[in-house]
This record gives structure tokens, sequence and C-alpha cells, in this order.
């Protein structure tokens, strides 16, 4: 049987079919009122960024609905919620006391209303309601996303955080905390992450195989297998494996630090989760594996790990605690590393000295200095290790007036000499940005460079070391040691390139050698052939693969690279096929291809070199644009995707020929998954090379619908909005007529077109002229007046009446009036509470729209004071239909009783 589909997230909730609408405390509005969202939610409130952008779905959807902008993302993007980790918890916490810190007497610049706005709001109970609470986003930077504005069961909603009076639990915080992710989960994607992403510490990791008896007889490690001849669980472990367990974890334990900024909240805490298998508790689970490089260490997960039987693999602070364990998993590794055989012996008989008390007697005390045995200086550039005889003390690796430099506010012009020194073939000093006493062999001493080697010889100078005991190192020791890489290229990261479908991207961790690179036969790939390789040629450990075919998104593959060599003078090469993983993704952000602004002089076509979200294509203030002497940039006006996937044209400020100008692209993002933003530092520079408009508008023509009611004016180029719509600017040749509206024409995107309605109804008459006193362009050239052709109108229509009322009822206290109209009623309109008059000065505060009826016909008037028992007459002045909005009727007038009257 087929697995059921995952569930998709819901755009539309249809109100009283089941939902019903969250209200305001009033019990009128919602919160999903325009002027509620913009009072709450603005830009800068922490808190929005967790809920879903909702719209009442226009009055032609019947019955109502709610409907959910999802900013641009796919709805595949989106899972149930599961699971929320202890970062996005506290981050919406966190939001929601800032929320309702508004809410607050004391809070400043905050209007009674919004306060209690703030004070009442909830959001849909999780327990009833899990279709409201979903995730999305990158693996390790999950987000909570919540559908809100409606509840299945009224008044189930439930407020943000814990108050007095309130239940234990019955707050949204409390129950996402019920919701927080267990360990288990976290160690599944810590687990998920080390593979993905090919960190050191993956190639520790190992499936088991096992017979049908349930015994071990293979392991699978680095997309390959081994069988039972190759594994061992020795007694010993070798101490360089164990070592290298332990640089491994710390590189991976450090991007879970604070002040890492790499990585987010969410991945340092899954970092920090991770833990391996407790070697006391679960020694079975550690075998060696033989290998062309040697013996190599390897845990084994089967994924039933508990918390109680695995621990941090090293003592680290960004490693989780212990829990229980005193002890890391290197800590009890290193307990069962091999003994070194020429100190047996030794050890074996000093044993015995100090039974008989000579050696705390002090006659055998060393009180000799470390002497230096080996320069170790091999594979990795940054690091050099300095073996001794004997163990180092780490108090003595820095001298005291280096320690003082290090510590001083102002370090001294000369850096005082170091105990450890190392030189080039010039004289150049190599920095030095840390030494260590490695934690795997207290013989060791590692020292971290501030620059990489190169394959060349050095001088090393050291003195002032000393062991644990006896004296420093003196005089200052002299010696030489060459650099040198012995081990083949390793394939750390294979991505997509997202300008192109076709391309691959394999990173290498060091240049590659140029004719094994533009070899096609050394890469192989199921199911593609490849048609080129090469060499990036700013970074040689870039190969750029191109296919003959397209990759798709988020698929998972597997290549193998062979018979490439590095540049070292070894020149290592990879003799036996490597394989890797990976998900193919975009990871290259989007450019900018081309921006044309040879038309109109307001107009730029930007085209990007592959398709973009919708969301932020379309934001104007996303497109910056600087000119040479101005003292701000410009942003654009209005931008809109053209072709539907690339290509946005702008609306800009009016463009200049033979001005260079930059623009500047924000926050606009490809549709990978994750989505990739173009480059903050990518500016693209053009200029303008059409035709400049020096002229003004004027009138094209005017045209008279069939009833007389609507006379639609064109000009013969977009005009500016704000002036066009000023009815003091219009007049007809005939005083008797008037302009009681202006509003733009549905019918025509290019803003050309405009709606009069006259006052009164055009009646037969002669010939009329339009005149409009002063409008501008878009450009900015104004016409100082526009003088419309002749045009007239030949049918004789009595004026009728588009919108009347069909019941007016006051309510019984008096302060509220609900008004019925016979048509449906534009919102706009019906809200502006300066379109009605009441008769004894009676004030009106508010106009509310019910938007949960079938239809928008019914308005509540709420009165400044309450109504006596006697008769009122009430006048509704410019209510447009909300089917045609330019019909609108100039004034009606009714009379009703007030509450209690029986006149």
């Amino acid at each position: 049987m087929a697995d059921p589909a995952p569930p998709s997230i819901p755009l539309r909730r249809e109100l009283r079919k089941p939902y019903f609408l969250y209200r305001t405390p009033d019990g009128l509005g919602s919160y999903l009122q325009r002027e509620v969202l913009r009072a709450l939610f603005g830009r800068k409130e922490p808190l929005a960024r967790f809920l879903a952008s909702p719209q009442l779905a226009g009055p032609q959807v019947k019955p109502p609905a709610i409907d959910y902008d999802l900013e641009g993302r796919r709805p595949e993007e989106f899972t149930p919620l599961d699971a929320l980790s202890d970062a996005e918890l506290a981050a919406f916490e966190a939001a929601a006391r800032e929320f309702l810190a508004r809410a607050e007497p004391t809070a400043e610049r905050v209007s009674p209303h919004e306060r209690e706005l703030r004070a009442h709001f909830r959001l849909p109970d999780p327990d009833k309601e899990p279709d409201a609470y979903w995730v999305y986003g990158r693996p390790h930077d999950r987000r909570l996303f919540i559908l809100w504005g409606c509840e299945l069961e009224p008044n189930s909603s439930l407020p943000l955080l814990p108050a007095k009076g309130q239940p234990r639990g019955a707050s949204i915080v409390e129950k996402l905390a019920e919701r927080r992710m267990r360990w288990e989960a976290k160690q599944a994607e810590a687990l998920e992450l080390l593979r993905r992403d090919s960190e050191p510490l993956a190639s520790f990791l190992a499936t088991p195989l096992h017979d049908p008896n349930g015994g071990l007889k293979g392991v699978t490690a680095g997309g390959k297998t081994y069988g039972p001849n190759t594994l061992s669980r020795p007694r010993h472990l070798p101490a360089r494996e164990v070592r290298r367990l332990a640089a491994a974890a710390r590189s991976f334990y450090a991007k879970a630090a604070p002040e890492d900024a790499t990585t987010t909240a969410f991945e340092k805490e899954i970092r920090a989760a991770l833990r391996f298998p407790s070697p006391d508790k679960r020694p079975e689970a550690y075998v060696t594996v033989s290998t062309p490089v040697g013996r190599r260490l390897h845990v084994l997960l089967d994924g039933k790990e508990t918390l109680e039987d695995t621990a941090p693999i090293i003592a680290h602070p960004g490693a989780g605690a212990p829990s229980g364990f005193d002890e890391s998993v290197v800590d009890q590794l290193e307990r069962r590393i091999a003994p070194t055989g020429k100190y047996t012996v030794a050890t074996l008989l000093l044993l015995a000295l100090a039974g008989a008390g000579l050696w705390f007697g002090g006659v055998f005390a060393d009180k000799t200095a470390p002497v230096l045995e080996e320069i170790v200086a091999e594979n990795d550039p940054l690091k050099v290790r300095l073996v001794f005889d004997k163990a180092i003390a780490a108090s003595s690796l820095y001298s005291a007036e280096e320690i003082a430099a290090r510590n001083a506010e102002t370090p001294p012009v000369d850096p005082p000499r170091s105990h450890l020194d190392i030189r080039d073939r010039a004289g150049q000093r190599v920095p030095i940005a840390e030494l260590a006493v490695d934690a795997g062999s207290r013989h060791t001493v590692v020292a971290t460079l501030g620059e990489a080697l190169r394959e060349e010889s050095y001088t090393l100078y050291v003195e002032g070391i000393r062991g644990r005991s006896g004296p420093p190192l003196t005089p200052r020791l002299e010696k030489s040691f060459d650099y040198r890489d012995r081990l083949p290229p390793s394939l750390i990261i294979v991505s997509g390139d997202s300008g192109d479908a076709t391309r691959l991207l394999l990173v290498f961790d060091e240049p590659i050698d140029d004719a094994r690179a533009e070899r096609i036969r050394n890469y192989r790939l199921p199911g593609f052939e490849f048609k080129e390789a090469k060499l990036d040629p700013k970074d040689p450990s870039i190969i750029v693969l191109t296919a003959t075919t397209p990759f798709t998104n988020r698929e998972r593959y597997t290549i193998g690279v062979v018979d490439l060599r590095d540049r070292s003078k070894e020149r290592n090469e990879i003799t036996q096929e490597i394989t890797r993983e990976f998900i193919y993704r975009d990871t290259l952000p989007p450019k900018i291809e081309r921006v044309r602004a040879d038309g109109e002089q307001i107009y730029l076509d930007v085209t990007f070199s592959e398709p973009v979200i919708e969301g932020p294509a379309q934001t104007p203030g996303n497109y910056v644009i600087r000119s040479p002497g101005a003292e701000k940039p410009a942003t654009a006006v209005a931008a809109k995707l053209v072709d539907g996937e690339r290509t946005v044209r702008l609306r800009v400020p009016p463009l200049e020929n033979g001005v260079d100008y930059r623009l500047k692209v924000l926050n606009v993002t490809d549709r990978a998954t994750p989505p990739v933003k173009v480059a903050d530092d990518e500016e693209f520079t053009f200029a303008y090379v059409g035709t400049p408009d020096n002229e003004g508008p004027y009138i094209d023509k005017v045209e008279v619908r069939g009833d007389g009611q609507r006379v639609t004016v064109t000009f013969n180029e977009p005009v500016a909005a704000a002036e066009v719509v000023e009815l003091p600017r219009y007049r007809f040749n005939d005083p008797a007529y008037k302009v009681l509206a202006v509003s733009p024409n549905p019918t025509d995107p290019t803003g050309r077109s405009w709606v009069l309605t006259p006052d009164p109804t055009l009646a037969q008459a002669n010939p009329l002229r339009l005149i409009v006193d002063g409008l501008a362009d878009l450009v900015g050239n104004r016409t100082p007046e526009l003088v419309s052709p002749e045009f007239s109108y030949g049918l004789v229509i009595r004026p009728v009446n588009v919108l009347g009322f069909r019941s007016i009822a006051a309510s019984p206290d008096g302060r509220t009036i609900t008004l019925e109209f016979t048509s449906e009623v534009t919102t706009a309109t019906a809200r502006n509470i300066a379109n009605y008059t009441i008769s004894d000065g009676i004030a009106v505060q508010n106009a509310v729209v019910d938007e949960t009826a079938r239809d928008f016909r019914r308005v509540t008037l709420v009165l400044a004071q309450p109504l006596g028992r006697k008769k009122y007459t009430l006048t509704a002045r410019a209510l447009a239909r909300n089917d045609d909005p330019n019909l609108v009727q100039a004034e009606m007038t009714e009379t009703f009783n007030g509450p209690g009257s029986d006149f």
C-alpha cells in the first residue's frame, strides 16, 4: 500500500464552514481589519515573523474566507509542527513578551485602543487546531509559522503567555513548550548534518551490517562496505586515531559556541546535543577498520542510542552537559590507547622504585631539559607539531614578556622574542596564532599558524619550554624542517551552480593539477554524461562540471572521482575512486544579468540570471538606484514581474541621458530550497539611452457610458495619481455639471484612463468639453490646462438611485445603529464616518462593515452619544456600490426611530 501523501498547508479558511472570525474586544471588528493589522504588526514587531499574512477574501467569495499569504514560499516547503527547537521557542516567547509589553499602562506612545487590542490578542489552541502550526526553512533553521485570525471553536483561542488567574498550561507558550524537541530528534538532526555537510567528524561514522543471527558481518562507512576480515575490536586503540577524533570533535563543537557567527541558533543547539556511545557502557560500538592508509577508528551507530548510554565526544564549552557522565568519549578512549613499548620496562621499574620509596625521595627526580625529537609538518599547512622526549608543561609555551605584551592595551612596536619562532627562507616570521599541548600526547606541542606554509624549507627557533619538572630548554635551539603534503586531494563539497542547472561545483581541500582536472573520464555520475570539466580560473581547488542534461533540485546523487592529483611536490594522486553523496541544491546567488533603460524615462527592465520569488522581487524598496552627485539614493516606485519568472519592470524616478546609474538589489531571492538571495555587494551600472520626454500630458478622448452616470477620460500617457484624483481640477464647459468622484479605470492597467462620476447625471445636451487644471505626467512635465475634444451624450435617461436603505435599526442602548443597504457597498466608502449625518447633532465615532456576512450590505455605526426615544433623520453621502465602485449614490435620506420609540 502506498504511503499517504504528506499533509499540505491550507491556504484558505472558510468562515462559518466551519471557522469563526476572531473578534476584537468590542465584538464588532476583527484583527484582520487593515487598520488593526497596520497598528499591531508593523515591520518592527518581532511577533509578526511567526504569523502568516491573512487577508479576508473579497465580497464575491461566498461564504467569506481568509486567504493566507506564504510570502513567496511554496506550500511543499511547510511541514506540520512536530517538534520545536529550544532556540525557536525562546525567540517566540521573547517576541510575545515584547508584544504584550506594549499593552502595559506604562508603555509610551501607545493609544488605549491599541493597548486593549494587544492585551486581548489570542492564537488558536495547538491541541484543538494542530493544522494551524507549521514549520519551514533550512534543515538547521526551522521556523515557526502560525495560521491565525479565526478559530475552529468559538472562544477557544489562547493568550500568548501565562497570566494570573489563568489555568496552568493554558497559554500558547506553555502549549508549544510541550512540543519541545527531544534529545533523540536533535541527535538525528546532528548526524544528518554531519553526513550532509561532510564534516571531518563524519569520517568516524559507520553503520553496522548484521547476519541473520545478529552477528556483525561488516560495516559501511564513507560510501564503502568493509567485510569482517577488515574489522577488529582491539583492546588498545592507536593514539593517532583518538587524537584525530578529538580534533574533529573540537571542530564540530566549535560551531556551537555562542560567538560563532556562521551557524544559526538552532544549528548550535543540535551541534551541542551530539553524543557518541559511551565506550565504558557500550564498548562494542567502537571498531577499527583496516584501510590503505592504516587502521581507522569507527563508531557504530544504529539509531537506537539513548541519552543514558551516550556521552559528549570531548569536554568542550560547545558540547552538551554529560548528564550522568563525568568523562567524555575521548577521555574514556584515552584509557585504551596502546602503550609505547620502549617505556614498558621502565614503567615497571619506576613502579617498583616508587614502592620502595626511592622515587618520592627525589633520588630519581627528572633534572634534565626537554629534548626536541621530531618536527612534524605535513598535510596540514596551518599546523606544526613538535615532539619532545617528555611531557611538556603548557605554562612554559609563552615567555613572560610575550604574555604581558598579549595582555597590554597597546601592543609594543617591537614584539618580544617568543619561546617559539618559525621563519621562512627569506627570514620572514610565520605568525603563530596559538600554542597548545596536545591532549592526546603531552609530549607534543601543536603550533597553529596564522598563515599557510608553502612546500619549502623553514627554520624553527625554540627555547624556554620545560617539562613538568626540570629546567627549561636552553640555549635557543635552531632546527630546519620542510613542509610536505603527502595526502591526495579530498573532495569536501559538491554543490549546484545556481546560474546553470547542468553544472556542478566540486570543491577540494587543495588546488588540483590542470591537466588531470579537465579529463571528463575522471568523473562518474550514474544517469549523467559530462561534456566539459574546467578548473575555476579564480580558485583552482574548484572544478566546474557541465552535464548534458539538467539536475533536479533537492534530488540525491552520488558522484565518483578518480585519477586527479594535487599541485604539491609529491603530486599526490587519487588512485582509487572516491565517491561523495550529495543533494543537488542551488547554492550561488542569482545575479543581475541585464538592465534595459531604452524606453520611457521612468521604466527599467531588470533581468536576473534565474527565476526569482515573486514577493521580494515585486517589493519596490528592494531596488536602490544611485546617481553621481545625488545626496541620497532613490528607490523604485513600483515593481512587477513581467514574465512571471526572471524580468522585473521597475517604475523609477525620471532618468537622464548621459548619466551612469548604479542599481543595487536587496533581499531578492531565487526559487531554490532554501532560497538564495542576490549578493549584498552586487551592483549593476547602466545608462538611460532612450528619448527624453519633454512634453506635458493632454486629453486623448472622453467617452460616456450609456446611462450617463460614468464618463471615462483617457490621457495620452500616465499622469500623477495624487493630482488626477483632486476634484477641484475638473470642470465642464457647461457650469450646470460638476465632477463628484474620480477613480482609476479598472480595465486599464496602463494608468492612462480614469472614470469620472458627473453630478447630475448627464442628460441629452449639446456637445461638451472637459477641462482639467494643471496635470503632470510621471516624468514631471506639466500642462497648465488640459481641454478635451468635444464629446456628446445622445440618450435621455432619468436619474436613478444606485443604492438605497433596506432597513435602519437602533440598538436597545441607543449607542449603535445597524444599516442594511439594497446593494453591497465598498468598505472604503462605508467606513468613512464623514459620509454620515444624523439629526440633533448626533456624531458618528466609527463605522464597521460586517465582513462575515454573505455580502457587504450591513454597516454598524458607533455613536458618540446615545439616542433618545424619538424620531431621527439619517443622511448618507458618496457611498459606492461594491460590484461597480464607479456607481456612487450622491445622497440618500431616511428617518428611523430611536430605542423604545413607537412613533
